[in-house]
C-alpha cells in the first residue's frame, strides 16, 4: 500500500487531477490449477483496471492492478448478450454511476499530505487478446471477411470477389492506406443488424436469414441488444476504434508474425543449405 500511495502522489504531483485520468481496462481467461492436467470447467474470465498516468514503471507492478472481477466462463455462458452484456454493465458502473462514476462522481483520494484529490477518468485502453475482443464487442473474429476491428478497409486474404479499390487485405504492409474504423457507421451497422434480428425474431418472413448473414458477414459483426456496442451512452463517450489496443504478444508472438518468419526461415536454411530442424 505505500509504494501504491506513492505511485498514487507521484501522477498527481506529475499530471494533477483537475483533467479526467485515462481508465484502462484489461480481461482475459484463464484455467487456474495445474497446467499439465487443466480443468476447462475451472476456466474464469478476469478483469482487471488501473490508469496510464501512473507511467510504464507503475503498470508493469502487479500491486497497482484493482482485480475488479472475476466470473466462471461457464456462467457467462448463461447470460444473454454474454461478456458483452457483462462488461457493457461493468463500465457503466465504473463510468456511470451517480454515486461512484469515475466519469460522473468521481472518487475521492486522500494523499499522505493530507490533501484530498477527486479523481475523474474516461476509459482510453481495452486490453485483452484477439478471442477477448471477440468476445466483448460481438465481432466475429479475425477469421472473418474482416480480420481487424479497427480499419474498416483492411479485407481477410484472397477474399473470394477480390480486393475493390480502396482496401487492403490482411498481409499488406501498406499501414498509411488503412482507415480506422468511423463510430458513426459502427453505430450505423450495430442498428441496423440489432433491428434486422428484432423484425427477423418477430416474423421470419418479414427477414430473410440469408440476407441477416450476410450483413454480419460483410460487417463482421454478431452483435445483440444486450451487447457492449448496442449501449447509446457509452457510444456518446467511447470511440471504440481508438480505445481497442492489440497487444504486441499476440500479434508479433504467439501465433504471430515471428512464427511465420522463423518458420520460413527454418525452411529456406534445410533448402538451402541442408540444416534442419534438429540442428
Amino acid at each position: 500500500l505505500p509504494q501504491l500511495r506513492r505511485f498514487y502522489d507521484r501522477a498527481v504531483g506529475t499530471r494533477g487531477s483537475s483533467e479526467p485520468w485515462t481508465l484502462i481496462v484489461a480481461f482475459d481467461e484463464y484455467v487456474p490449477g495445474n497446467k499439465f492436467a487443466l480443468d476447462s470447467n475451472r476456466k474464469s474470465m478476469n478483469l482487471s483496471f488501473n490508469f496510464a498516468e501512473l507511467g510504464p514503471h507503475a503498470l508493469a507492478s502487479d500491486a497497482t492492478w484493482f482485480m475488479a472481477a472475476s466470473t466462471l466462463s461457464q456462467t457467462i455462458g448463461e447470460v444473454r448478450g454474454g461478456w458483452s452484456a457483462m462488461l457493457r454493465r461493468f463500465l457503466n458502473l465504473a463510468l456511470f454511476s451517480d454515486a461512484s462514476g469515475l466519469a460522473t462522481a468521481g472518487v475521492a483520494i486522500t494523499f499522505e499530505s493530507g490533501e484530498v484529490h477527486l479523481l475523474k477518468a474516461r476509459l482510453g485502453a481495452l486490453l485483452t487478446d484477439g478471442d477477448g475482443f471477440r468476445l466483448a464487442l460481438q465481432w466475429r473474429g479475425a477469421g472473418s471477411l474482416k480480420p481487424c476491428f479497427r480499419h474498416c478497409n483492411v479485407l481477410k486474404k484472397d477474399p473470394a470477389f477480390g480486393k475493390p479499390e480502396g482496401f487492403e487485405e490482411l498481409d499488406s504492409c501498406n499501414f498509411a492506406a488503412f482507415r480506422l474504423v468511423d463510430q458513426d457507421e459502427l453505430v450505423t451497422d450495430v442498428a441496423s443488424i440489432i433491428e434486422a434480428t428484432r423484425m427477423r425474431a418477430e416474423d421470419p418472413r418479414s427477414f430473410a436469414k440469408g440476407r441477416l448473414d450476410q450483413m454480419c458477414y460483410i460487417t463482421g459483426l454478431n452483435v445483440s441488444v444486450e451487447g457492449l456496442l448496442a449501449d447509446a451512452r457509452l457510444h456518446s463517450h467511447v470511440d471504440w476504434a481508438k480505445v481497442v489496443y492489440i497487444d504486441w504478444v499476440h500479434t508479433a508472438l504467439q501465433e504471430g508474425v515471428l512464427n511465420v518468419a522463423l518458420t520460413l526461415f527454418t525452411q529456406s536454411c534445410e533448402e538451402k543449405l541442408g540444416i534442419g530442424w534438429d540442428r
